[in-house]
């Protein structure tokens, strides 16, 4: 007897260690990367009041100035900036700033745990539930970031969590407790917006399907009426600006996941899981089973994502759906660890298999961000070379980056005067809606004369040859053909 209970008792020991071990992989990784690309050191100066461009040492501002730049060089509603605003308050070291998604994705998974918990009954399936969190690459990936991307799943994982354990025992009080962690979470990202729409339809259904009555119709009233509020909050401070051809109009990478414009939008990833739910549903239904609620919301949230993109007017896919991305996961392989049985020896060799395949992978999932990095190490490279009367043009996909390492970064102790001397940082051109509001002239490669000139890897492809020419062993560098 002692002998059995120790074998099942090895698989969970296991299956902990090489999740905790794939934890301290990433977290270490993301904590330890010292370069803070395009969107995360942008995220930083408006989470301090600036934006992309302002000008080098600029005063950081307040809340105000946080909430005001977030309208025109952010396409997240700006609770995580203003989060990060006061967690910055400690320190500027990219270090401490990346501990602060690194908590939301540590809690999201500690939360997943409980509810697989509560949900399976088992530890082993618990476990198995948060492989998903820490081997599937929209996840690993983003979670991480300087973004806030961490901070939107931890808010799907607990509304699930507090799903489960009021399911059936609706009352005023817990459906303003509900409404009220929605209504912070929808500060995130437009994403979780739609996300709590589905919630919401899913909330009234169970509430609605229980009790009929004057007194559920009021709860949910109130219910209603705080959500209401948080998005007409979100919708003055900075959804108006974003959603009335804003920047969303100028970024073309945005539309990849409109149905309404591309129809390969159909077998994106987001889609499959969506007919793979249906077909649970209809499954479940043959088989005269009652479906899981979490199905059934899994259900919901994904037909409103593909309503919205059917239509236009949100995108649905793995990254800029976080929220569906959880849900969906989430919704599947718990369903398929109630109903399938395997082994769990079979579970535990798949995610070890599985583990070390995406360690073999990582180089290849990361390809941009190694691609960013090897830019960056160039020009680093370089920056020890310079002669004393050479100067570098940095592009405007470089520059936010450059300017966050020389003033809060590791380039802290070349000093000033290289960095405001030598160093000319490009600037974006104005975004539409803030025309007359921000002041900033785009400052483009043809505008300075610079001995070097650092380019994008996206901007490398459409550089003048004639004008430019690359740098041997120095990717992303470009060097001024003499005129």
């Amino acid at each position: 007897m002692k002998l059995r209970i120790h074998k099942e008792k090895w698989h969970e020991y296991m299956l902990f260690s090489v999740l905790f071990l794939l934890f301290l992989f990433f977290s270490s990784r993301a904590i330890l990367d010292s370069y803070l690309w395009f969107d995360e050191a942008g995220q930083f100066y408006i989470s301090k009041g600036l934006f992309h461009y302002s000008d080098p040492y600029s005063l950081y501002g307040g809340i105000a100035e946080v909430l005001f730049y977030n309208r025109f060089f952010n396409l997240d509603p700006g609770g995580f900036s203003v989060i990060l605003h006061f967690w910055s308050m400690i320190s500027n070291q990219y270090i401490w700033l990346r501990i602060l998604p690194l908590i939301f994705y540590g809690l999201s998974i500690f939360i997943v745990y409980k509810w697989a918990l509560s949900e399976l009954g088992i530890k082993f399936s618990s476990l198995a539930v948060c492989s998903i969190i820490l081997l599937y690459p929209a996840f690993t990936i983003s979670s991480c970031e300087l973004r806030a991307y961490s901070m939107e799943m931890l808010g799907v994982v607990l509304s699930l969590y507090l799903l489960q354990k009021n399911d059936g025992r609706w009352n005023v009080t817990r459906l303003c407790l509900v409404a009220a962690i929605l209504s912070v979470f929808m500060t995130s990202r437009y994403s979780f917006v739609l996300y709590s729409f589905g919630f919401s339809l899913y909330i009234v259904y169970s509430v609605l399907i229980k009790e009929f009555s004057k007194r559920s119709i009021i709860s949910l009233l109130v219910y209603g009426c705080i959500l209401v509020v948080a998005v007409a909050v979100i919708f003055v401070c900075s959804g108006q600006y974003h959603l009335g051809n804003g920047i969303t109009d100028e970024i073309s990478y945005v539309s990849n996941g409109y149905i309404a414009n591309n129809l390969r939008a159909l077998f994106s990833f987001s889609c499959l899981r969506f007919y793979l739910l249906l077909i649970i549903y209809f499954y479940e239904l043959k088989k005269k089973r009652k479906v899981s609620s979490f199905v059934l919301l899994g259900l919901v949230v994904s037909a409103v994502f593909f309503c919205f993109s059917l239509l236009g007017l949100f995108p649905m896919d793995e990254r800029r759906s976080m929220s569906l991305t959880t849900i969906q996961c989430l919704a599947i392989i718990t369903w398929g660890l109630k109903r399938i049985k395997i082994k769990r020896s079979v579970i535990s060799g798949g995610i070890v298999c599985c583990s070390i395949i995406m360690l073999f992978l990582w180089p290849m999932l990361n390809e941009n961000r190694d691609i960013r990095h090897k830019e960056y190490h160039a020009f680093l490279s370089l920056l020890k070379e310079m002669k004393e009367d050479e100067t570098i043009f940095v592009s405007s996909g470089h520059a936010p980056c450059v300017r966050y390492a020389f003033e809060e970064g590791d380039l802290r102790s070349v000093g000033r005067e290289i960095y405001l001397g030598k160093i000319y940082l490009g600037k974006g051109k104005e975004h539409r809606n803030s025309a007359g509001k921000v002041k900033n002239v785009e400052i483009t490669a043809e505008d300075v004369d610079a001995t070097y000139y650092f380019f994008h890897e996206e901007k490398r492809k459409k550089v003048d040859r004639n004008i430019y020419k690359p740098i041997k062993d120095k990717s992303g560098i470009f060097q001024r053909r003499d005129k």
